[in-house]
This record gives structure tokens, C-alpha cells and sequence, in this order.
């Protein structure tokens, strides 16, 4: 046995290291690449064109349907400028706070910040609602809610986007500047500089890129929420939401894709809906995208608006008692915008009514959840390290141009990504795939980006040197990928993969796009569709519960990886002197 297996093992050292079997190995990656995440993501844009008739019959020859998506987009995009703007302007000295300063309590504000991640996005479009909004069906409403918006359909939307979002852009903000070069900021104040000089004028134009990723993360998560805003809006209303109501492109999607469920609507007219859904997605996606390629290049081939020094007033508002005012505010917003709101929903617990609650439906629910979850990141964890792999050691054309496709499907909003892989895999050759297989594949592609980039990101930190040297000492390049390759990235791949399975598990979307299956976050927009608030009460408390468990997990096998390098490193080190 073992020596069928020595066998084994020395074929496949040998077949790595023939070139056409390499080419043929990154051929197959590129396919599947191809058609099983970026063509479903992107396959919209070819069905609008196939049922232009129905689209033209339908839609663009109805005004009021026509009125209905455009406002549904234009409030869509309306409400990620105003989200991206105050996530930055209180996420980035909060941020700044974070990567420069060593505090006490900072790892409980690290802890706020992130603890929304946790709550599925249709528990928080509850526990939002519950707490800022007047909501006419909701009995019992828990002690502390404040209440204070009646039919604010924009504010309320924005006030549960800065749940989603914000977590988002200030972890990418600290990160990236920990990673800045800190020596032309020394040298600036070392010359007389003030803080506020020395941050306006040589921190933040280094930082532009950075800048721009946070926004595009904010715009993107913003523009693909539809389970948070479905629940937040119905929770408000007081009943199921309709195409004339004031609504989110992602939420009408919703709407829509509900007439094709329905088994009273005859076939033609569900036709037609399906073509105006394609329609939606359609200018969602392409809006999407041109509007955030835009923001990027703006934000990063910006200057200075003010190159000017005022030193007086610079050094004025650089003293201790503005600093301390400003971190109260961030700390401030922290805690009356995203915290207390994303968890007000556990004080209607104690009167929830635990006798009417479906636990078999529940339990069924959550357990889906998990298994598209871990299935979809599995899958991708096969599919991006070798797409990684690809892009980062063999630099080309194409794989510059693989490169840039890997981020589309994060850009697209959910819904309608959902709608695009629903008609790629619904073709007669494809129908014979389960629903709940339908629902994994839609996972796949929208959390495909976050593995994918992780692992880019832990290769390019590599030192390509260390490969090439094992490869010229005789290793074979599988070994060089299991025993140098891997090992050093496994860190950077969990990390994605961590990131990828929590959006998984909280995604509702996607999910209803594609299939009519009920995972957890499912449950609760259907739950609070039917007024059943105890039971999406619960059910976002137990789904946090596991949400958080398993991130605190991954960051505890995050960190042990980090001391096993330190650990490592130190040996190495002490190994040198002894042989010196």
C-alpha cells in the first residue's frame, strides 16, 4: 500500500513538472473560472439582448414602469453616496485612531466595530427598524427604542446601511494605514509640522488609494443588501412591500421575483416579469460598475484641494482638547449608529412568544445556511488558490485581465446576481440541478472575490525567491506549492475564507434570486413578512451566536498561525548565531 502510494505521489511530483500538463492545469482553472463564476455573474447582460421584444413590449414602452425602476435605482445610488460619505468621514479618523495610537480598551472598540459582521443582514434591517422607525404592526416594541422616523424611507435606509458598511471600511482603512510608511510623517513633524498638517498634506494624498478601496467597499456592500432592506421597509410599513411603494432597486427585485412564484400568475405574464427582472439587473450591474470604476479613479488621481499651510489654526485644532472631541464623536457615532442598533433587536426577546415559533422550520433554516455556507467556500478555497496561483506567478496579459474580472462579482449587487445566475443555470440543459445546488453555485460566484483576493494578497507578500530557490535545489513545483507555497499562505486563505463564509451565511439576496429555498436569513424576511417578529427575533440571535463563535475561532487559528511564524522566525534566527 505504501508503496502504491510512493508511486503515486512521485507521478504526480512528475506530472507538475511537465509544461504541457501545467498549461492544460491553468487551461481548466481559466474554464471553469469562466463558466462557473464569471459568466453567471455577467450573463444579464447577454438575456437582455436574446428578450429585447419583451423588455421593449413590457417595460420600455410602459412609463410607470418604466418611472418604477428608475427611482428604485436612483434611490439605490442615492443612498450609497450619502452611506460611502459619512462612512469615511467617521470611519477614517476612527481608522486613523486604530493603526497610530496604543490605548486601553482598543480591543473593545475593535470589537464593536466588527461584532455587526456577526448578525445576518435581514436581522439587522429588523433590529433597525425597531429602534429608529415607528413601526404600526410590531406590539410590545422593547423599552429604549427611540422611534423618531415615520415613513423616512431614505434615512432609514441610510441609518441601516451604516450597520453593514461601516464594520467594512474602517477594518480596510486601519489595515492599509498600518501598512503606510510612517517616516515622511516623522520627518514632517520632526520640522515643525502640526498632526493636522503633517495628516492633510503627506499622509492622506499617500493614502488616496486606500481611500478608494474603502469607498468602493462601502458602495458595493450598500448597492447589494436586499434582505436587511426588505425587512427594514416591510418592518416599517407594517405590510408586504409593492412595486408602487418607495423602495431600493434590490428590494424590488424582490418584489418582482415574488409575481414569478406565485401559482396564479399565468405563464406569459411571468415571462414578462422574468424580462423585467432581467431588465433591473441589467442597469443595476452596468450602473454599478461604471459608477464605482469612476469613484476609484477619482478618488485616486485627486490632489490636495488646498495645498496651503495655515500653521496657526492647523496647530490649533491639533491640540489635545479637538483630538479628544473628535475621537468622542467617532466613538459616539460607533455606538448610537451601529451598535446599539444592530443589536436593539435581543431586547425583544423577552417578549417574544417562544410557542409560536416553527423550530423545525427554524432549525431546517439554519442548518441550509451552514451546509451553502461551508460548501460554496470549500469549493472556492479549490478554485482560487490556483487562480491565484496563476495570477500572481505568471504574469501576462491574460493574467492581468483575470486579475481585473476577479473583483466583478463583489461589485455586482447580490440581487441581481442572483437573477443573472438564476437564468444561466435555469437553461433546459441545467434544469435538472437541485435548488439548494442552484443556491450554492449563486454563493460561489458573489463570495468567490473575497478568497480569491485574500490568497493574491498572502502570494504577493511571498518572496518569489524562496520558490525559485527550492525549485533550483531539485524540489518538484507540487512540492514547492505543499511544503513552501501553502504553508506560508494558509493564513491569508483562511482569513478569505472566514470573510466569504460569514457573507455566505448572512446573504438573503442571492438566495431568493435564485430559488425558493429557505436558509436562516430567508426565514427571518419571511417571518417578518408575516409578522412573526419573535421568530425573527430569535432566529437573528442564534444565527449571530454561531456567526460570531466561528469568526472567533478563525481569528484564534489566525493568530496561532502569526505566533507559529514569530515562534519560527525566532529559531532561525537564534539557528544563524549559533552556526556564526
Amino acid at each position: 500500500m505504501q508503496r502504491v502510494s510512493a508511486q503515486l505521489v512521485h507521478r504526480l511530483h512528475a506530472l507538475s513538472s511537465n509544461r504541457n500538463v501545467v498549461t492544460v492545469w491553468y487551461a481548466l482553472i481559466l474554464l471553469i473560472f469562466f463558466l462557473f463564476i464569471f459568466l453567471p455573474t455577467t450573463f444579464v447582460l447577454i438575456y437582455v439582448f436574446d428578450r429585447f421584444e419583451t423588455i421593449n413590449t413590457f417595460v420600455l414602452q410602459s412609463p410607470e414602469r418604466m418611472f418604477k425602476i428608475v427611482r428604485a435605482i436612483a434611490l439605490s445610488f442615492a443612498v450609497s453616496f450619502t452611506v460611502t460619505l459619512f462612512d469615511l468621514l467617521f470611519g477614517l479618523p476612527l481608522a486613523w485612531v486604530l493603526a497610530r495610537k496604543q490605548f486601553r480598551g482598543k480591543e473593545l472598540v475593535n470589537t464593536l466595530i466588527e461584532s455587526p459582521l456577526a448578525i445576518p443582514t435581514a436581522g439587522l434591517g429588523f433590529s433597525v427598524a425597531l429602534f429608529w422607525a415607528v413601526t404600526p404592526n410590531v406590539r410590545d416594541v422593547p423599552f429604549g427604542a427611540l422611534q423618531i422616523f415615520h415613513d423616512a424611507v431614505f434615512v432609514m435606509i441610510v441609518l441601516f446601511h451604516f450597520t453593514t458598511t461601516f464594520p467594512y471600511v474602517v477594518r480596510s482603512l486601519t489595515e492599509i494605514l498600518e501598512e503606510l510608511d510612517q517616516t515622511y510623517e516623522i520627518a514632517g513633524l520632526t520640522c515643525g509640522g502640526s498632526h493636522f498638517t503633517v495628516a492633510r498634506t503627506i499622509t492622506l494624498p499617500m493614502f488616496r488609494s486606500g481611500i478608494a478601496t474603502a469607498a468602493v467597499l462601502a458602495m458595493a456592500k450598500s448597492l447589494s443588501d436586499t434582505g436587511g432592506v426588505v425587512t427594514l421597509l416591510t418592518t416599517i410599513k407594517g405590510a408586504k412591500l409593492t412595486d408602487s411603494d418607495l423602495i431600493q432597486g434590490t428590494a424590488l427585485i424582490d418584489v418582482w421575483k415574488g409575481v414569478l412564484k406565485n401559482p396564479n400568475v399565468d405563464v406569459v405574464t411571468k415571462a414578462q416579469y422574468e424580462a423585467g427582472l432581467a431588465l433591473v439587473s441589467f442597469f443595476m450591474i452596468i450602473t454599478s460598475l461604471v459608477i464605482i470604476f469612476l469613484m476609484r479613479f477619482l478618488i485616486k488621481s485627486s490632489r490636495s484641494p488646498i495645498k496651503k499651510v495655515f500653521p496657526s489654526f492647523e496647530r490649533r485644532i491639533s491640540q489635545k482638547v479637538f483630538v479628544n472631541f473628535r475621537n468622542a464623536m467617532a466613538s459616539s457615532f460607533i455606538v448610537l449608529f451601529i451598535f446599539i442598533p444592530s443589536f436593539f433587536v435581543l431586547a425583544y426577546l423577552p417578549s417574544a412568544n417562544l410557542a409560536a415559533v416553527n423550530f423545525t422550520r427554524f432549525i431546517e433554516s439554519v442548518l441550509r445556511s451552514f451546509f451553502v455556507g461551508f460548501l460554496a467556500t470549500f469549493l472556492n478555497v479549490l478554485l482560487g488558490i490556483p487562480m491565484a496561483i496563476f495570477v500572481t506567478r505568471k504574469k501576462s496579459w491574460l493574467t492581468q485581465l483575470v486579475d481585473s474580472l476577479i473583483d466583478v462579482p463583489y461589485l455586482v449587487p447580490s440581487a441581481a446576481l442572483g437573477i443573472s445566475v438564476s437564468i444561466y443555470w435555469g437553461s433546459p440543459l441545467t434544469n435538472w440541478l437541485p435548488e439548494i445546488m442552484l443556491v450554492v453555485l449563486a454563493h460561489m460566484s458573489m463570495t468567490f472575490p473575497f478568497i480569491t483576493r485574500n490568497a493574491i494578497g498572502g502570494l504577493e507578500e511571498l518572496d518569489v525567491a524562496i520558490e525559485e530557490t527550492a525549485r533550483t535545489l531539485g524540489a518538484r513545483p507540487l512540492q514547492v506549492f505543499t511544503e513552501i507555497t501553502l504553508p506560508s499562505v494558509k493564513g491569508s486563505i483562511l482569513a478569505g475564507a472566514v470573510m466569504g463564509f460569514t457573507r455566505s451565511v448572512g446573504e438573503t439576496g442571492a438566495t431568493l434570486a435564485v430559488a425558493d429555498v429557505e436558509t436562516a436569513p430567508v426565514f427571518i424576511v419571511n417571518s417578518v413578512k408575516n409578522g412573526d417578529y419573535g421568530s425573527a427575533a430569535i432566529t437573528t440571535l442564534v444565527l449571530s451566536i454561531f456567526s460570531y463563535v466561528f469568526i472567533l475561532i478563525a481569528k484564534m487559528l489566525l493568530n496561532w498561525e502569526q505566533l507559529r511564524k514569530d515562534a519560527a522566525r525566532v529559531i532561525e534566527m537564534v539557528f544563524r548565531k549559533t552556526q556564526h
